[in-house]
């Protein structure tokens, strides 16, 4: 499976990887600046929304089991999603995760990793799905951004952007990973991460938060 597009001369993001728990992996050999959002294709259909791309000097491809418990070798990235969910009157939508995760009972914008066949999109929606028992639409989904975070374990976080109101006596918890729901505001969620009563805020903060109400 080639995923590895030409455009001016520059060999393109990426590598695609199965796995024994079925999460995707993608490999990044000698990478310089990341680029704009793109699909790949295979066979005219998409198959991977990678969000962002890179240009690469030069690429590996290959495909290999991992066995649960692996450890990411040194250029090895797993896919994360996370959703920022805003209402009109502006605020966020939060929840709480369940006490036996790890950091239990801290505050989150809901997410978690892709699984083996999705696309960045449609792993958004089914964890929001899964976590909060809510259905959004796929074409309501704006990818805000990409986050690359070498800090074991590697991951590209994808943040997708929902506008929508929600009644939080229509949230439930059908995985039991998350518990409790609220909406806040930017001040209120700021306030929260400062606290250490929220975590992932090093990846949206007030200047994502102002640029969202602005632009879209």
């Amino acid at each position: 499976m080639n995923l590895a597009k030409e455009d001016n001369g520059k060999i393109l993001f990426l590598k695609y990887r199965k796995v024994f728990f079925s999460v995707l992996y993608f490999q990044i050999l000698e990478t310089s600046d990341i680029m704009m959002s793109k699909d790949v294709e295979e066979g005219g259909k998409i198959i991977w929304n990678i969000g962002t791309y890179m240009t690469l000097t030069k690429r590996k491809q290959e495909k290999r089991l991992l066995e649960f418990g692996f450890k990411l070798q040194k250029g090895e990235y797993h896919i994360v999603v996370s959703a920022v969910i805003i209402n009109s009157k502006g605020q966020i939508l939060i929840s709480k995760r369940a006490d036996y995760k790890p950091n239990g009972l801290m505050w989150e914008l809901n997410g978690g990793s892709i699984i083996e066949g999705e696309t960045s999109i449609e792993g958004i929606i089914r964890e929001i799905k899964e976590e909060l028992g809510i259905k959004l639409n796929e074409s309501d989904g704006i990818l805000y951004k990409t986050v690359r975070r070498d800090d074991p374990p590697a991951d590209f976080k994808d943040l997708w952007l929902f506008k929508k109101d929600i009644d939080i006596k229509n949230i439930t918890f059908p995985d039991g990973e998350s518990i409790e729901a609220r909406w806040v505001t930017i001040d209120e969620f700021e306030e929260m991460a400062e606290n250490k009563k929220l975590i992932g805020a090093r990846d949206f903060g007030r200047e994502d938060y102002e640029k969202i109400m602005k632009e879209y």
